[in-house]
């Protein structure tokens, strides 16, 4: 299905800023801005079954929005085809409560307005409620950080949510929730504006999982790449670790990530953990390491991981149910999870994090809730919630896989919801993602005091991150206002190795311009 945004008063960028909302009704929809001089169909021409239109103007002041062509709508019963050619508009009395509350982003007043009368067109026409109103981007939580800084009261800040992006009642005592269990880390490091964050990228991984659109590359057959990326990567941390020396910076969460970092042998990890440690580093420095697959965990690795002060895992299962391991194409069992984990906490008492994914191909309700029963026995540290995402890059997305049905997604984040809660896991960290199932959002649960302090840095973008190896982003934060500067390495890792020096260069200048202290190239 093609939908077009169309109008004869509103300006091709204005209604651009339109499209991700409708995309977020109708994801599998082909979304485009048009115009008649472009030859697109007149509002009121024959409907053609594979092409809608939403035509958006300002009459007598008002936004007035309208559609027209064939919809197929679905519920939890029924699936049919209409022709609901409707009408919405926007009323003074809405226009006036969108903009009544105080203006706390940097976005237009006409983006916001267009994108309000798009939301009422197509949930009046859908019967979809999106619990996130005009909300699209990925880091919810920053608002209510913001309009904290602004010292907003309460009732304001449910009010600027709830009028100006029409966000639902739960969907803002959520963000509130998160907010309050953030703030005590948050805080720490207003006090302490040398700290950052270090992430380190290993893009190999054991097999390609088929719903995943990262470049992890399989590490199999000869590993003369994996080598040959090791050999750079090694070089930049020890720069990295000079320039933070030098700056008089300190990192207080290091990050190795992924792909699949042990898939690495235990002589090329126990070298890659020596090299990190000439990193300048706080006393209480979180160390993560994504162990996702328990088929590339073993004894000698997780000895080495407490040896070299590792504190944090995170085995990720994805889902307890063996069928869909196997379609998803993990190379492991869910007993073969839970042995890995009963390992890896008899060893040791660092924090674990498990991840489950929501709307695998095949999975409903019940399958969910047997997974997260399976969980619950083993009783982790942190639990990550993902709704899948389907991106292009993916074999799912490429072979036309169709998200699972929004009503049967929202029931599996009910349930998860509810279970957690009763195990007296809290939500710590929330962040979106284009093209999710259900329009919804990826949580994580922690018991109180295991909350991973890296996740809160990258997401509410309040501590500068500084990456290392492919696909690694740096994030400069100017602590006065937030802003940010970016820098992005290349996700292949043989691109990887022949530019990092650029970027590297290009990092210090940055990090010299926001702490104020120069380096020495020597």
């Amino acid at each position: 299905m093609r939908i077009l945004l169309t109008s004869n008063s509103i300006s091709g960028q204005v209604l651009e800023s339109g499209l991700s909302l409708i995309r977020a009704f109708f994801p599998e929809a082909q979304v485009s801005v048009g115009f008649p001089s472009e030859g697109i169909p007149d509002i009121s021409s024959d409907i053609n079954p594979d092409i809608a239109m939403i035509k958006v103007d300002r009459e007598s002041g008002n936004f007035v929005a309208y559609w027209h062509g064939s919809l197929k709508k679905k519920n939890e019963h029924t699936e049919r085809t209409d022709h609901p050619d409707r009408t919405e508009e926007l009323s003074g009395a809405e226009e006036a409560s969108i903009l009544g509350v105080p203006d706390i982003g940097k976005e237009d007043i006409t983006k916001i307005l267009l994108k309000h009368i798009v939301l009422k067109l197509l949930t009046k026409i859908t019967g979809i409620t999106l619990p996130w109103g005009i909300l699209t981007g990925i880091r919810p939580t920053k608002l209510i950080h913001k309009m904290n800084d602004l010292a907003i009261d309460k009732s304001i800040r449910e009010a600027v949510l709830k009028n100006k992006y029409a966000v639902s009642n739960s969907k803002i005592k959520l963000l509130e929730e998160i907010a309050d269990i953030q703030k005590p880390y948050l805080d720490k490091l207003k006090l302490k504006p040398n700290l950052v964050s270090v992430y380190v990228g290993i893009p190999f991984c054991p097999s390609r999982c088929s719903y995943c659109s990262f470049p992890g590359f399989p590490a199999t057959g000869s590993r003369d790449g994996l080598k040959k990326y090791l050999e750079s990567l090694s070089q930049e941390i020890h720069l990295v670790s000079d320039d933070l020396t030098a700056l008089g910076l300190r990192a207080n969460n290091i990050y190795i990530g992924g792909g699949t970092p042990t898939v690495l042998t235990p002589p090329e990890l126990g070298k890659l953990l020596d090299e990190l440690e000439n990193l300048p580093r706080s006393k209480e420095i979180e160390v993560t390491v994504e162990a996702g697959r328990p088929d590339t965990i073993t004894i000698e690795k997780l000895t080495l991981f407490k040896a070299r002060g590792v504190n944090r895992l995170s085995i990720n299962p994805q889902t307890m149910q063996d069928r869909t391991l196997k379609r998803i194409g993990r190379n492991h069992t869910a007993q073969e999870i839970i042995d890995i984990y009963n390992l890896a906490k008899n060893m040791s008492d660092w924090i674990v994090n498990m991840d489950l994914i929501l709307g695998l191909p095949g999975e409903d309700v019940k399958d969910v809730e047997d997974s997260l029963n399976q969980v619950r026995h083993l009783n982790p540290d942190n639990l990550t919630i993902h709704v899948l995402a389907l991106k292009r890059g993916s074999k799912e997305k490429e072979s036309g896989y169709k998200h699972t049905d929004t009503w049967e997604i929202k029931r599996m984040q009910e349930t998860t919801s509810s279970l957690t809660k009763e195990w007296g896991l809290k939500p710590y960290y929330l962040y979106r993602q284009k093209e999710m199932a259900g329009n919804l959002e990826n949580i994580g649960y922690a018991y109180v005091g295991t909350e991973c302090h890296y996740n809160i840095s990258i997401m509410e973008e309040r501590q500068s991150i500084v990456g290392i190896g492919a696909g690694a982003s740096t994030k400069i934060v100017n602590l006065k206002d937030f802003s940010l500067k970016n820098i992005q390495h290349s996700y292949n890792w043989d691109a990887y190795c022949t530019n990092w020096r650029d970027l590297h260069e290009e990092r210090v200048n940055l990090l010299q311009k926001n702490f104020g202290l120069n380096i020495n190239f020597s």
